[in-house]
């Protein structure tokens, strides 16, 4: 078997000259981190813009739940002064 492959040579090519061709799997990869970076970014500043929202809202329902409460108390202390 190692008969068959005995007069087989082996040829490297040594190119000195660093290529300069970025169109193999390396610029394929670099593109996809790229989009994935790009990706995690959008949905940082969606999900950010969420939270301040929801903020807003929470503040805004705080706010609406104390004016129940008073008026609330002030129809209670009516039905009382009433009896």
């Amino acid at each position: 078997m190692d008969d068959i492959y005995a007069n087989v040579e082996h040829y490297k090519s040594v190119d000195p000259r660093p290529s300069t061709n970025q169109t193999g799997p390396r610029s394929s990869e670099r593109r996809f981190h790229g989009a994935v970076v790009l990706c995690l970014g959008l949905l940082s500043v969606f999900l950010l813009a969420g939270i301040i929202c929801l903020g807003v809202h929470s503040a805004e329902l705080s706010t609406i739940k104390a004016n129940l409460t008073e008026c609330l108390q002030a129809s209670d202390n009516l039905d009382r002064v009433k009896q």
